[in-house]
């Protein structure tokens, strides 16, 4: 019999790749959970509030028959008074002070004047809605769904190429906020400083500042003037608190829509910017360590594919090769110290 053929190792694999699906999956289900999450968070601080606040309602609904012992018999004559209010408020009417006018000596004004309409338009291509003005005649509806089909795809573009436009200032940004590198050496805690500056510097100018003028303008708490800032340039958009202030036509009112309407462009750019940005980072984190992880298996499918199997007729156990100085296993452990190494490198380079 000639010389056993010496044994031949396979191919070492190429490593696991990531697909683009497998990542999908992997935020998809991300997403459910902290859509899950939000909702068990809102449940808990909301529902007792609601709760109470129907049993309020109820209260004053008795106090008030109370008081009036003549509606005590007529529930259903204030049902219906109420229900012609809510109606009568859904299309464009109001009990404010601002629309009591003067009918003998003024004409009656309409709710949805310019400035209003102006602001309504805005809140259309922008997917804000906030709810407080919707068009009730079918004229008026059939105009909004062709005006948003047209509207919202021109205000994304728009947006896309403003947004683009800033990528300067970001990149001059970073600049400057290399400069910590010189004053803070560790990496984890300069990206710390540097995020929470750059939160602040967006908070200043997108919602602090303009909560100021919000303020005094139309004289609303400042916590409100921040909510409604956050909810608008976030374009969240609930339509609990809006700008509801404009009664009359005049230049004052035309000043504050058109700064509105500067700060709701310049706000979804500056937002539409950092979303980039930040997709961009992410997408580098995210290939870096789809690399390294494939480099670690690759390293040690590649390690457990070139140790042959020896047995005690030939040549004794792993233990007593490491202690006969095998070169086999040697190898294998300069193999895994390079691994190890490399782990390390790794992550004294992150922190």
């Amino acid at each position: 019999m000639g010389p056993p053929s010496p044994k031949t190792n396979p191919a070492p694999s190429e490593g696991v790749k990531i697909e683009n699906w497998q990542w999908s999956l992997i935020l998809s289900g991300f997403m459910i959970m902290y859509l899950i999450l939000g909702a068990f968070i809102f449940d808990a601080t909301e529902s007792q509030h609601s709760i109470d606040a129907q049993n309020q309602l109820y209260e004053d609904v008795l106090e008030f028959f109370g008081r009036r012992p003549c509606f005590a018999n007529n529930f259903q004559d204030l049902q219906d008074f109420g229900r012609a209010v809510n109606q009568y408020r859904s299309r464009g009417a109001s009990l404010s002070k601002e629309y009591w006018i003067d009918r003998e000596n003024e004409d009656l004004e309409s709710t949805w004047i310019l400035p209003r309409a102006t602001t309504f338009a805005l809140t259309v291509v922008t997917t804000i809605g906030y709810g407080n003005m919707v068009p009730r005649t079918f004229g008026g509806g059939l105009f909004c769904v062709v005006y948003a089909l047209i509207g919202i795809p021109l205000m994304g573009f728009t947006l896309s190429v403003f947004s683009k436009s800033l990528d300067g200032f970001i990149k001059r940004y970073r600049k400057v906020m290399g400069l910590l590198e010189k004053l803070i050496k560790p990496k984890r805690p300069r990206m710390v400083i540097q995020a929470i500056l750059t939160a602040l510097l967006v908070a200043t100018a997108l919602i602090l500042f303009p909560s100021l003028l919000l303020w005094w303008y139309q004289d609303w708490p400042y916590f409100d003037s921040i909510y409604f800032f956050f909810i608008t340039v976030t374009t969240i958009g609930f339509g609990d608190i809006y700008l509801d202030g404009c009664a009359r036509c005049n230049a004052s009112i035309w000043v504050f829509v058109i700064m509105f309407v500067v700060y709701v462009f310049f706000g979804m750019c500056v937002i539409t910017a950092l979303f980039r940005a930040v997709t961009t980072y992410q997408q580098q984190k995210l290939m870096e360590v789809e690399t390294r992880l494939q480099s670690l298996i690759k390293a040690a499918s590649s390690t457990i594919l070139d140790t042959p199997s020896h047995d005690n007729g030939n040549g004794g156990t792993g233990e007593e090769m490491a202690r006969n100085g095998c070169p086999e296993t040697d190898d294998r452990r300069n193999m895994e110290l390079t691994v190890r190494g490399s782990l390390a490198v790794d992550i004294h380079n992150d922190a």
